[in-house]
Formats: structure tokens, sequence, C-alpha cells
């Protein structure tokens, strides 16, 4: 017996590691399974059926036996009193005789698994990884600032087992009233393929503070779906020899490559908080050198970023 004990605490863990059962039906369920079986089986000609033998009751005169009562005699066997019949002892005897074959039959999901992931396939299970979850924090009207350090416990409320969950701050967080402004991307544009290069780039303002809310649901950043604009692609020029007060100026540069001044769709240089515009070549040019030139009438060519620039962009 106590091997039989042993055996079947074996297999029950062997069971409790699996999510799936051959035969996961209870006493009560098996019951009435074999009595609606034997209710269609004739006992005699009287209009008997061997439910009505099977399940008759302990005292003459009361209802019948029901399986939900049968059940519970054979789980708690201290309540039986020593009435039962024959033939309904007989029956929970066979009831305990199932539980070892059933308990063998519903191994095999789990032992099949063993068998193949482990055995055949050398799988083998992944260490357990935290679980982590994004916190929204809002700072009370009186505070400017707050400093969170790494390993800050927060609430996570309850799992299915009623067990507390904690999360942990996983680095220190300085939180202030700072805000976004506005939220660009720039990305590569998936159509270029000419000459396998991939040199076009599309952007997108996903957010801006002036025209909109951020959204309650987040957003997806680089979303191929959103509708984007083609990048204007252009070059910088920084250099004190730029600084050119009055009078008819003009700016050569000169280029390892040519330089289509056609496809230049504007030229301009730094005069403090403003552009000024470049006149371009006419006709156009497609050399190593560009020819850019400022009237007299335009005001001096003066820093912009401690540094005097000059820009063009291509169309």
């Amino acid at each position: 017996m106590a091997e039989r004990n042993d055996l079947m605490y074996t297999l029950g863990d062997f069971i409790s590691r699996g999510h799936f059962v051959l035969d996961d039906r209870s006493d009560e369920t098996l019951l009435q399974q074999i009595h609606d079986y034997a209710a269609i089986i004739p006992f005699d000609t009287t209009g008997h059926s061997w439910a009505d033998l099977l399940f008759m009751p302990m005292t003459p005169g009361n209802t019948a036996l029901t399986p939900a009562a049968l059940a519970q005699l054979f789980d708690n066997t201290d309540s039986a009193d020593g009435k039962l019949f024959p033939q309904q002892v007989f029956l929970l005897a066979f009831l305990q005789l199932l539980k070892t074959p059933r308990t063998l039959l519903n191994t095999f999901p789990a032992a099949h698994r063993e068998l193949y992931y482990r055995d055949l396939l050398g799988g083998s299970e992944k260490a357990a990884q935290a679980d982590q979850v994004a916190l929204s924090l809002t700072l009370k009207p009186t505070v400017r600032e707050c400093f969170i350090p790494a390993g800050t416990l927060f609430d996570g409320g309850q799992d299915s087992a009623g067990t507390p969950l904690h999360y942990a701050l996983d680095q220190s967080l300085l939180v202030n009233r700072s805000t976004f402004s506005d939220l660009c991307w720039v990305q590569p544009d998936p159509t270029d393929t000419i000459d396998k290069v991939n040199d076009r780039q599309l952007f997108r303002v996903a957010y801006d503070q002036q025209k909109s809310a951020w959204p309650t649901q987040g957003y997806r950043l680089f979303d191929p779906e959103t509708s984007q604009q083609p990048v204007v692609n252009g070059r910088l020029v920084a250099s004190s020899l730029l600084a050119m007060t009055a009078g008819d100026r003009t700016i050569t540069l000169t280029s390892a490559s040519n330089i289509n001044s056609a496809s230049i769709s504007v030229a301009q240089v730094s005069s403090g908080g403003q552009w000024l515009d470049l006149t371009l070549p006419d006709p156009a040019t497609d050399t190593t050198t560009l020819v850019l030139r400022l009237s007299e009438d335009a005001p001096a060519i003066v820093r912009r970023w401690n540094w005097m620039v000059s820009r063009w962009i291509h169309r």
C-alpha cells in the first residue's frame, strides 16, 4: 500500500508540471455517467433499470441515492453509516481502482513532452525573466522636481493567487516638469532602390505641442502606415572667409565632384538672425566649381552660431 501511495504521489507531481490532462473528470461526473448509462439498461420486465439497483435508496420509501450524494460519501468516508448496499460498495470500490490507471493515463502528455522536447530535441527551460511595466508619474502642484532612486518599489496589485506584486525601479529617475514641445522622426525611404543606395530620407512630425495634445494611447514611432514627407537635402559651409560686409560679393566653392546648380532650389548666407538669398549661376552650371553672388544692396554677412555660414538646398 505504501508503494502505491508513493507511486501516486510521484505521478501526481509529474502531472502538476503540465497544463493538460487527458481525463480530468471528477468522481461525481464519473458516477453521473455510470448512472446515465445504467439507466438505459433494463434490469427486469417491470420497467426498472440497473440505475435503480445501483443507486437505490438506503431506506425503503426514500428517494434514490444521487451520484452527488454517493460521491460525497466516497470523498468523506467518515460520513458513511455502514448502510450502503453491496452493489453500491462494489461501485465505489471500482471507482477507487480506476484512480491508478487514470493517473497513469494523465501522465502521458507530460511524458511525451519530456521525451520529445528534452530527450529528442535537447531543449531546456529558459531562466525566469522579470516582468516589466512602464510607469507614469505626475508631480504635485507644489513640487518642482523629485528624485527617485533605483530599487524603489511600486505597488503592482496582486497576481491570480492573491500574492502582492511589487515592481522595482531599474534606474534612478529625476521627475521634473519638462515636457516635449515636439517629436519628429527621420528614416530611410524603403522605396528608394536606385543604384542599390538608400540615400533618400522621409520625415514626419509625430507630435507638436502647439497643434495637438499628446495621444493618451501613446504613439507608434516609425510607423510605415503614417503619411511621411521627403527630406530636403542640402549643404552647410561655415567659415570666417565669408565675412564680407558690403559691395558685390562673390562666393566660389570648389568640390571634388560636379555640382549641378540646376538641382539647387535656394542658396543663402547668414546675416545675424536672418538668411540672405544668393544668386545662382545663370545659365546653370555642372562643374566642380559653384559661383554664388550677393548684391551690393544686401546687408553685411555676419556671424551665426559664432561662424559665418552659407547654405544651399537641393530640389
